[in-house]
């Protein structure tokens, strides 16, 4: 996990930051979960990269599809990609199938938990993070799309 975080990094930065994000995640996995860790390396690349990469927003909205395909014994075969986003919302209606409802929280029977700085949304620039470990533009986590 320390070294996708780090291989995540865009190479001027990762001369510079390599070793402060390195030991910061060390210390942070001897305290954390490893999915907490991923989170909070997530948290530190949209620190240091507030802008994320956004040709790879670009790059998401262009992959992205589903394609359903016959198998054998009259099975469906799924392939495809989705954005973070989607998968968000895809993971909260696989939860709704499975059990018949959305746990509430709050009072709200559904919603997509994301965590973001403050400072970033009132830039409009950075990255938020979904409470399944996935990451957001702003301007996604803003608008809902």
């Amino acid at each position: 996990m320390v070294a996708e975080v780090i291989e995540t990094l865009p190479p001027p930065m990762r001369g510079e930051h390599a070793a402060d994000v390195e030991s910061t995640l060390v210390e942070l996995a001897a305290e954390y979960d490893p999915r907490s860790s991923k989170q909070l390396g997530q948290r530190i690349l949209a620190h240091l990269d507030p802008d994320g990469a956004a040709p790879a927003e670009r790059t998401q909205s262009a992959l992205r599809g589903l394609t359903l395909r016959p198998g054998p014994d009259d099975l469906i075969r799924i392939e495809g990609l989705l954005t973070p986003a989607c998968a968000a919302v895809w993971q909260a209606g696989h939860m709704l199938l499975d059990t018949g409802n959305l746990p509430q929280q709050a009072g709200l029977p559904r919603q997509l938990i994301v965590t973001v700085d403050l400072a970033d949304l009132e830039r409009r620039l950075g990255q938020a993070t979904t409470h399944h470990g996935g990451t957001l533009s702003i301007r996604e986590a803003a608008t809902g799309r």
